[in-house]
This record gives structure tokens, C-alpha cells and sequence, in this order.
């Protein structure tokens, strides 16, 4: 099966969901100018498939490119370029939206950009060709006539399969649309690209705050990803009040002279050793002094050394909502990882 559709004709049969979207000439083509958000094309395929357009941006700053496996307007993949990177591995990212929220605070630094410099370097205000292979789990970008991919990125959404489509932020152009059924097997499954550090919390006892209650609810278990973070978007929609609380147990181990917490988190963060809040703080997207990207070790905080097992606290707030929240934490004493396990009870601190 084999699908095209040049923009000369329209919008017709696409789906505009929250998109700002509408045909416009640029650089010799008429092409869809996309400012922000999905359009949908009207077919649905099973993977493996590959899509090809032609994408530009403006005259300024965009990120443009597909969106795939689209379940529904919030859970969905997206991986596209960004022209003004020029050769850096940012000129082409890998971001999963889930529950209404883009990831690239989550996954930007394991999963979701190009493996090293791009060559050639993309060019502004430029036609580029970007095709993309996708299969259920994976997924293989090529830009212009280069036989070589310029990124292989593992997917994380969960999604295997869905609808497919165009994406933007900022204004950009595409032009020439196309998906096909693809018959060839996937590429193998890169190296990881962020170890996960010994002693890193891979389990959460995690609730959410319920502002008609005035309370935390619902705790349950939850797991970290591959790289180490908990993922809040897993389990629940982002929103501009939304707050959670994740706990843990750790144990000291007897004469320990010194005890750190490494953590990291996107976007606010409060951090309670047993009773104690030994941290506050906010880590988003502010540029040129932070980029919002979840890292082990962003904060190291020093908690008492009384042997036995401790009470870990972080409240974690949505500062950004389009753009992802989490944590990622572990216990270090005299440079040696402590033991975890997740909390049995939430017992939140006073004044939460």
C-alpha cells in the first residue's frame, strides 16, 4: 500500500487536532505551513511502514517531522528535525508524547537524539528530504539522498501501532507526503547510550495530589524506565496544578561518616529525608542556564548519617506541562550506593 498527497490540493480528508495549519507557497512548492501541533493523514497502517516528505523550516526557529502510532490527540510518537542545529545531534530528536505531554525532559538524553555530529549539516530555509522506517519498536531516520541513517531510536511510548501524520512547533513547512508499506526487517537495537548508576531507585510507592480533596490519593507502585527515571507521565495527565508524591526506604549502613542524595527531576522539586526537607528547588527548560533534562546527580544533597532505614520524600510539580516530569534518585554513603526499597506507606510530611 502506498499513499502521497502533495499540498497543491489542500487539507482534504486530513485531521487538524488543536493544529494551526494551512497551505502556503515557500522555497518554489506549495506546502503545508504547520505552526504548531499534528495534522493526521487519512490512512492507517500497521508497522513496519515509511514516510518521506519534504520539510523546511521558516524563517527562524522550528522542529518539523512526523507524528506515528498515533492512539489518540495525547499518546502518540514524534520524531523530527530541527534545521537551525545545523551538524549538531539536536538537529534530529526522538520525543514520545504521553498523556498529553511531550518527554524530551524524560528520554531527550537516553533515547532522543542523534548518536553524534550530522553530515552534511542540515541547512535553514532549505528543502530537506527526511524518511523515516518504523517498525513496533523501533524506529530509523534518513535525511536527503544519504543511504546511511542518521539515527536509530528504540521507542518508548508503548504504543505498536496507530495513526500517522505530520507534526510542528514553530513555523515550518512540509511538502509531498508520502507512507508505504515496508518489507524489510528492522535494524538492530542501538547500545545504550545512559547507564543507569548503581543503587538508583527502580521502584516508587507514588500517589497524586487531588486539589478537590486537599489530599495525596491513589498510592501505588510504580517503576522507573530504562534509564532511571520515573516517569510521571506514565500515570498521570499533565496539568498545570499537577503535583505527585514519590517514597522510598533507604538503609545506612552502620558508621557511615558520610550520605548524599544524587537526584534529579523536571520540574519542581521538594526533597524530605525522614521528616526533614533537606531540598527545594526547579529544574525546566530555561536556557542558557538549564534545559530541563532529567540527569542523575543533578542535585546532591547531604542527609544525616544515623545508621538504619530512612524515609525518602520527593514532591515533584509541573511547572511546563508540554513538556514532560519526573525523577531520578539514589543514596550514596562514603561514595558506596545504599540499599532501597520502595515505601510500604505514603506517610506524607507535615505541611505538604
Amino acid at each position: 500500500m502506498r499513499f502521497h498527497h502533495s499540498f497543491a490540493d489542500g487539507l482534504e480528508g486530513w485531521t487538524l487536532e488543536n493544529a494551526q495549519a494551512e497551505p502556503a507557497p515557500w522555497l518554489g512548492r506549495q506546502a503545508l505551513m504547520l505552526r504548531s501541533g499534528f495534522v493526521l493523514a487519512p490512512v492507517e497502517m500497521a508497522p513496519p511502514y515509511a514516510l518521506k516528505a519534504k520539510v523546511s523550516n521558516g524563517p527562524g526557529e522550528c522542529y518539523v517531522g512526523f507524528c506515528f502510532h498515533l492512539a489518540d490527540a495525547e499518546n502518540y510518537e514524534t520524531i523530527y528535525v530541527a534545521p537551525q542545529a545545523g551538524d549538531r545531534p539536536t538537529g534530529v530528536q526522538y520525543d514520545p508524547v504521553i498523556n498529553g505531554s511531550n518527554t524530551w525532559q524524560i528520554f531527550g538524553d537516553a533515547d532522543g537524539l542523534a548518536a553524534g555530529p550530522l553530515r552534511p549539516p542540515l541547512r535553514s530555509e532549505h528543502w530537506h528530504t527526511l524518511a523515516l522506517e518504523v517498525w513496533a519498536d523501533i524506529a530509523q531516520v534518513h535525511m536527503d539522498d544519504d543511504p546511511s541513517p542518521k539515527a536509530v531510536f528504540p521507542l518508548r511510548s508503548g504504543l505498536c501501532r496507530g495513526g500517522v501524520g505530520l507534526w510542528g512547533y514553530l513555523p515550518s513547512y512540509v511538502a509531498d507526503f508520502e507512507v508505504r508499506a515496508l518489507s524489510v526487517p528492522p535494524p538492530p537495537m542501538p547500545e545504550p547510550k545512559v547507564a543507569v548508576l548503581t543503587g538508583t531507585v527502580r521502584e516508587w510507592l507514588v500517589a497524586q495530589y487531588d486539589e478537590r480533596l486537599q489530599a495525596f490519593v491513589g498510592a501505588r507502585r510504580a517503576k522507573s524506565e530504562h534509564n532511571g527515571t520515573l516517569c510521571l507521565n506514565r500515570l498521570y495527565r499533565t496539568s498545570p496544578a499537577a503535583r505527585a508524591i514519590v517514597a522510598c526506604d533507604v538503609d545506612v549502613p552502620q558508621h557511615a561518616g558520610r550520605a548524599v542524595v544524587e537526584l534529579g527531576y523536571s520540574d519542581r522539586g521538594r526533597v524530605w529525608w525522614d521528616d526533614a526537607l533537606v531540598h527545594e528547588g526547579e529544574w525546566r527548560w530555561d536556557p542558557p542556564r538549564s534545559d530541563g533534562r532529567i540527569r542523575p546527580g543533578q542535585v546532591t544533597v547531604p542527609v544525616p548519617t544515623t545508621p538504619g532505614s530512612h524515609r525518602l520524600r520527593a514532591e515533584i510539580a509541573v511547572a511546563e506541562p508540554p513538556f514532560g516530569w519526573g525523577v531520578t534518585a539514589r543514596v550514596v554513603a562514603d561514595g558506596v550506593p545504599c540499599e532501597w526499597q520502595p515505601a510500604s506507606t505514603l506517610q506524607v510530611p507535615i505541611g505538604v
